[in-house]
């Protein structure tokens, strides 16, 4: 059962770092992420107007995702210790299981939510290109370990 918990708990981690890695893109580097994904928005061609909103819009998004990273963080420290504790309570490990699964489901529409602004301030063939971005990248690195170099 514990090993159960761990590896669906990797695997739900593992789909949003999935989705934000593809937009926030290891792609470009970390720096791209340190500069407000000035590689990104040079892919994608960003007039000054659209860098300007993508900033601002990407500080946001960056900060709401650390503030939930940091909640997992701890939550999933507290479980492992958890279970692997002499006398390990189920009840507690759900808890903090449903904890996570609660953090990931925000994260998941805080990504979406960024996407629709993103898509909002790109052109159609901008679109396109981050469409197609965001379908064939393999994400290198997870958003929290490229939070976590930034510290």
């Amino acid at each position: 059962m514990p090993v159960i918990l761990i590896l669906s708990l990797f695997i739900n981690v593992g789909v949003i770092a999935s989705v934000v890695g593809r937009t926030a893109g290891d792609l470009f580097g970390a720096k791209a992420i340190q500069h407000g994904h000035t590689g990104l928005a040079n892919h994608l061609e960003l007039d000054q107007r659209q860098f300007s909103q993508w900033r601002s819009n990407e500080q946001v998004f960056l900060s709401e995702l650390k503030n939930s990273w940091t909640i997992i963080r701890n939550n999933r420290e507290l479980m492992i210790r958890e279970i692997f504790s002499d006398d390990p309570d189920i009840a507690e490990i759900e808890s903090l299981r449903d904890e996570i699964a609660e953090q990931q489901s925000i994260q998941q529409h805080v990504v979406i939510d960024q996407l629709m602004r993103e898509r909002q301030i790109l052109n159609q063939r901008q679109r396109n290109m981050l469409e197609d971005l965001l379908i064939t990248q393999y994400p290198l690195a997870s958003i929290e370990q490229m939070m976590i170099r930034e510290e």
